[in-house]
């Protein structure tokens, strides 16, 4: 700390300044302190946070990135969603964890990791954590019209699975369902994937539209499929009519304690409780959305 000047200090230090390893961890980063008259402080914020969030390595790790030495300084709220994505990666019996398709290692750089943490936690926010179950919902009911089965894609898996199949990017549209954007269903015929349906509410109204009815490729669909899709959403639209609109529900904030949040405040403990306040949904969306400045070079 020596090596800092004052401007560094402009904010109350964590409570695990003072540990007993401190000495140990100050020699693991000395020589990573970057060098450039703006970047100390955010790097300071930064390596002090991911310590309390996630332990020494990934404080370490923290430390040694390029980011601190680039022109844009990173966001200070893109660090709890790398910490969590860390210390889930280390808890893979954790059902958050399965949803992941690769796990944070020291190695790994700060846009690989930036990526994957997002991706990871619009699956947990799509999977895990929408408001309406499923079965309680018209919208997420498969159903035959004309000799075709609509069959809604109701988690990420059967995203990426359908995207796949259609030969088109529908795997990157979790994050849609996840804002309440639109809802996706894989028309099928005998069990083979014809067509995908991207159904989104009319600009403000809150009647059900389909915005994109595509084939494989994206291309053009057949004249029947686009029979068969007005006479299934006029059938839907009907027996959702009483009882509920489109949609299946936002994430909510006590799924996502649930499911991520309380595991992981509780293995850090106070640590966790005096500095790392438990985000909303709409706080982690917009932390989310931060993750993206660090992907790019």
């Amino acid at each position: 700390m020596r090596r800092l000047p004052p401007e560094a200090f402009d904010g109350p230090l964590p409570a695990r300044i003072g540990a007993e390893n401190d000495a140990e961890f100050g020699r693991r980063i000395v020589n990573m302190l970057p060098t450039g008259r703006k970047s100390p402080n955010c790097w300071l914020y930064w390596v002090l946070t991911a310590r309390a969030a996630c332990g020494d390595e990934f404080a370490t790790w923290v430390a040694a990135q390029p980011i601190f030495r680039a022109k844009r300084q990173p966001p200070p709220n893109a660090i709890l969603p790398l910490a969590i994505f860390a210390w889930f990666s280390r808890h893979p019996e954790l059902e958050a964890a399965r949803l992941m398709t690769a796990r944070w290692t020291g190695k790994m750089s700060i846009d690989r990791a930036a990526y994957l943490t997002r991706r990871w936690l619009h699956r947990v926010l799509h999977d895990l954590c929408l408001e309406l179950p499923a079965s309680r919902s018209v919208w997420a009911q498969p159903r035959q019209v004309h000799g075709f089965d609509f069959v809604p894609l109701l988690t990420s898996d059967a995203l990426v699975e359908e995207g796949v199949r259609m030969h088109n990017c529908l795997a990157t549209y979790t994050v849609n369902v996840v804002h309440g954007v639109c809802r996706l269903y894989s028309v099928r015929r005998n069990g083979a994937s014809v067509a995908t349906v991207d159904v989104r509410n009319i600009q403000g109204t809150t009647v059900p539209a389909i915005a994109q009815l595509l084939a494989r490729g994206n291309t053009k669909a057949p004249p029947e499929v686009h029979e068969a899709a007005r006479a299934w959403l006029t059938l839907q639209f009907r027996d959702a009519w009483d009882s509920e609109a489109f949609n299946w529900g936002p994430p909510t904030d006590a799924a996502f304690q649930r499911h991520v949040w309380h595991p992981y405040a509780s293995a850090l403990g106070a640590a966790a409780e005096d500095h790392l306040p438990p985000p909303t949904v709409m706080s982690l969306l917009r932390d989310i959305g931060s993750l993206c400045t660090l992907e790019k070079p």
